[in-house]
């Protein structure tokens, strides 16, 4: 275990309090580890405590994977992200969009009888009707958020009492295909937690003629020397999964096998393969995944993707500029930080990354040459604005910076 004093002394602090049960995080630069820890507990109640072999619910964090997926087919010439989807997914022909594009903000309006809360505005959604597609939507619109696919209130309203457990990823996707577009392609962007990349994912599947599992695994995790990483984990793997923990008020509550929205995507419980949120897998492989981006697509020196694919991969991706929140834009499946204190970050221009709704996070900055990856399990911990997840990125640059 390579230690920092730093940094250890946050994430024990967050152990300590009961805020995570524990964290594992590694953080290499200029290509040379400068932090390899594990502190707490994958299993509190078995005692069984974190290590470099313990797996990780990655939620969201399988988003940047699957971006990846995807271009090595663009590569390949068998996916052209410019093309229509309904190229690869006819179903997709007949598309419609909301006449009116409302946001989250709009429809979750504040409670005057209880200012901690906030209710819907359900009348809202029932004014809204469907028009036609200006134009169809493209692979680099689902990459770059700006699809309209599952990215506000009107799709997802209509689209969650149908999903169910048990469904594959060709049936959920089948269900999307019937959904209106929360706004017309390309035309605002936003965050699609769970709809655009499971379409992403069985693009791939339709076009490889393997299941999502077995294409990641054959071409990303196998070239990569990726071990514990996928939708799919043996017997003895899932011993390994860390345990999903709420925090409330100092309190640890296993939720691993309550917790709503992983029972509809863990591959564990059910048939599909979220493009969106699937992959279990440990900081180890993940930090893999980094440095090769960080190398510019190559592995010890040999090329695993193009220069050119990471550089699409990790700037401004959408037809238009937009920024997700002040100073960031969406690259090709992962955020980028154009403008670092617009954004109020302490990373280096140009830093791209993601993170997962349990608290994993991960970025390459290459202005800094660093990489980081931390591996948490929290179902309540906040996703990409987790408080952890951005303590944590200012103490690495307290410590790193150049």
């Amino acid at each position: 275990m390579i230690e920092n004093k730093a940094v250890k002394g946050l994430l024990e602090h967050w152990v300590e309090n009961r805020q995570i049960s524990g964290a594992v995080v590694k953080i290499e630069k200029a290509g040379k580890i400068v932090c390899d820890a594990q502190y707490g507990f994958a299993d509190i109640e078995r005692g069984i405590r974190m290590d470099r072999n313990s797996i990780f619910r990655l939620a969201s964090m399988t988003k940047p994977v699957v971006a990846i997926a995807a271009m090595l087919l663009a590569e390949e010439g068998k996916l052209d992200i410019e093309a229509p989807i309904e190229k690869y997914l006819p179903e997709f022909s007949a598309l419609k969009a909301a006449d009116r594009a409302i946001g989250f903000e709009e429809f979750y309006q504040a409670d005057p009888d209880n200012p901690m809360m906030a209710k819907m505005n359900v009348e809202l959604l029932e004014n809204i009707g469907e028009t036609r597609l200006k134009r169809s939507v493209t692979t680099r619109d689902i990459l770059s958020h700006s699809s309209g696919m599952g990215q506000g209130p009107f799709s997802i309203s209509r689209m969650n009492p149908m999903l169910k457990s048990g469904q594959s990823l060709k049936d959920r996707v089948a269900i999307f295909s019937k959904m209106p577009l929360d706004f017309q392609p390309g035309e605002h962007t936003g965050y699609s937690a769970g709809t655009a990349f499971d379409v992403l994912g069985r693009i791939i599947e339709v076009i490889s003629g393997k299941n999502l599992n077995d294409y990641v695994v054959e071409n990303i995790c196998r070239p990569l020397g990726i071990h514990d990483m996928g939708f799919e984990m043996s017997e003895e793997q899932k011993g390994r999964i860390v345990k999903l923990y709420e925090a409330m008020d100092g309190r640890l509550k296993d939720v691993s096998d309550t917790e709503e929205c992983w029972k509809q995507i863990s591959p564990v419980e059910c048939s599909c393969y979220s493009g969106s949120a699937g992959m279990l897998g440990t900081m180890e492989d993940y930090a893999k995944i980094a440095r090769m981006l960080l190398q510019n697509g190559r592995v010890d020196g040999v090329p695993f993707l193009s220069r050119e694919t990471v550089e699409k991969m990790s700037h401004e991706a959408s037809v238009k500029h937009m920024e997700m929140q002040p100073g960031t834009v969406w690259g090709m499946g992962m955020e980028v930080v154009q403008n670092p204190e617009l954004a109020r970050r302490k990373v280096g221009k140009g830093t791209f990354g993601w993170s997962g709704a349990y608290g994993t996070h991960f970025y390459v900055d290459v202005e800094n040459q660093l990489t980081v990856v931390l591996g948490v399990n929290c179902s309540n911990i906040g996703g990409a604005d987790s408080k952890l997840s951005r303590l944590l990125e200012e103490v690495v640059y307290q410590e790193f910076s150049n």
